[in-house]
């Protein structure tokens, strides 16, 4: 799992927990993009990074915080050696780890994958993102039906699932 945002620990913490549940090995690398709050989720559902890339800085930008996460990642990824990449939304961390699992030739999975509102510019950069880590995950987790079809409508054709949302996982295991 590549996360680094509070959301994305929130909505993925149900998956990590059924993964160690049924016995899957499950690695955390947090990325540092929101990292006071993200460490607050992380606590709250007990879970710990694996790695903690710490990338955090003080008035970051998208771009600046993309830039520093990309080599990171990259030896990260190559030193773990996993077999594919989980990440969740459409933070600059989820396309962050989408585009370096992409460059590694590991298998990207996204969880809520679909979500569109048809404008670039809203929510900006997140709706940018969300396109852009479609086109590289070969397994999408769309919370709704009509996520499958923006994803069809798009191209893409196979590995959807509509599999409903992760953050009602969560607040039911709180």
């Amino acid at each position: 799992f590549v996360l680094g945002t509070r959301p994305e620990v929130i909505k993925l913490a149900p998956l990590v927990e059924q993964l160690r549940a049924h016995g899957q090995p499950v690695v955390l690398i947090a990325s540092g993009q929101h990292d006071y709050l993200a460490r607050q989720a992380f606590e709250a559902f007990g879970l710990k990074p694996t790695v903690d890339l710490q990338l955090m800085k003080a008035d970051q930008t998208p771009v600046s915080f993309l830039g520093r996460m990309l080599p990171v990642l990259e030896e990260t990824l190559k030193s773990l050696s996993p077999r594919g990449v989980i990440i969740q939304g459409d933070t600059t961390t989820a396309l962050g780890g989408a585009l370096a699992a992409f460059y590694l030739r590991i298998p990207v999975a996204h969880v809520e994958a679909g979500l569109r509102t048809h404008d670039f510019g809203t929510p900006f950069p997140e709706e940018m993102n969300r396109v852009l880590v479609s086109r590289i995950a070969g397994l999408h987790f769309a919370p709704t039906e009509t996520s499958a079809r923006n994803l069809r409508q798009e191209g893409v054709q196979q590995g959807i699932s509509v599999v409903g949302n992760t953050v009602v996982d969560a607040v039911l295991a709180m």
